[in-house]
């Protein structure tokens, strides 16, 4: 199988997992040429290029981009690459556990904020989460970078947050034009 091939291939098997795992799955840049470009004629080479660029990310999500350029991994041979992706990878899984939980702590506390402001007598959510922001003194100018200003602030995340904070920050402009 040639290098073409391959790379179809593997397209073909990302698009079958991206209709089941929406967004998930992306797929490779298919013109030969492309990675001919790159010094990449062979299946092998395309493989270890893959393997460079995981490991690259990896290292640079858990400490920097900095320090992932310093170790020269797109150098590095296979066999190095594979044993710096296990060397790394217990750090990864580690910070992946801790980032989660964290995460956890975060949204237990800003729901435990929304309960205690629906206590003190927020008619509804979206009232409850408007005081929280007065109390932060998050302003109309923040407010203008809309939804995803306020998971940035209050660290959470926009997968479940960002609708509803998009909707609390409109209506802010909503209140001032009425």
């Amino acid at each position: 199988m040639n290098l073409e091939t391959y790379i179809t291939k593997i397209n073909l098997e990302a698009d079958a997992k991206s209709k089941a795992e929406p967004g998930s799955i992306y797929s490779h840049t298919a013109p030969v040429k492309h990675w001919n470009d790159q010094g990449i004629f062979t299946i092998s080479q395309y493989e270890t290029y893959q393997d460079q660029c995981m490991c690259y990310e990896m290292i640079s999500d858990l400490y920097s981009k900095s320090y992932a350029r310093q170790l020269d991994i797109y150098n590095m041979s296979a066999e190095v690459v594979a044993k710096t992706i296990e060397e790394y990878r217990i750090h990864s899984e580690t910070k992946f556990v801790e980032d989660m939980r964290m995460e956890k702590l975060r949204t237990e506390k800003f729901e435990q904020l929304v309960a205690d402001m629906l206590e003190a007598g927020a008619g509804d959510r979206d009232t409850a989460i408007r005081w929280i922001c007065q109390a932060e003194s998050i302003t109309t100018d923040d407010l203008r970078h809309g939804g995803g200003y306020l998971t940035y602030h209050f660290d959470l995340p926009s997968a479940k947050y960002g609708k509803e904070f998009e909707k609390v920050a409109n209506s802010y402009f909503d209140m001032q034009a009425a």
